[in-house]
């Protein structure tokens, strides 16, 4: 079973299973917490990250994002909120991101503002890990992007679009362009 979601103009079926969320996990864990000492890395409060996620979503990369996932652009930022202290995952959608004790960080913050960009369905596909590379480029760095990059891609996680996934009236329109 797949999923047509739409990306900057373009239709894609994604399929419905999250077979990346293990991999993209693994890859951001090696990638930001064997940096834990790194002034970026520590821990903030709750109102230093809302001041970052309302900082993040001012941005015109965000914007452009947005309007590459046909999200609506005057769409408010997400919540920061705190979760339960025993809280396995952080959880990020549009409306709110919940982060529990341990997750207070800004690379944290910059993966669940990545949910609240990417297409609804998008959950850990190639189209979250294209945002959540712009988005730590443009907010951690562009040394950090690389490491990000490199880690996904030892990791086997995708951040293009197989050209399977193109569906064929997409081909077909851009058949017609030429």
């Amino acid at each position: 079973m797949s999923w047509r979601i739409d990306w900057d103009g373009v239709t894609y079926d994604v399929p419905q299973r999250d077979s990346q969320r293990q991999r993209v996990y693994d890859a951001e864990h090696l990638c930001f917490h064997w940096h834990r000492n790194t002034r970026q890395l520590r821990n903030l409060s709750l109102e230093q990250l809302q001041m970052l996620t309302d900082g993040l979503w001012e941005s015109e990369v965000v914007k452009g994002l947005l309007r590459k996932a046909r999200r609506r652009p005057d769409q408010r930022a997400p919540e920061v909120r705190l979760d339960k202290a025993n809280a396995r995952w952080a959880r990020g959608c549009a409306a709110y991101i919940k982060l529990p004790p341990w997750a207070l960080n800004i690379h944290t913050v910059i993966h669940e503002v990545a949910h609240a960009i990417a297409p609804l369905g998008a959950k850990h596909n190639w189209m979250f890990a294209a945002v959540m590379l712009e988005l730590v480029e443009e907010f951690m760095g562009l040394e950090w992007r690389t490491r990000l990059e490199l880690n996904y891609e030892n990791h086997g996680v995708r951040f293009a679009p197989r050209k399977d996934q193109i569906s064929k009236d997409t081909w077909a329109v851009a058949a017609d362009r030429r």
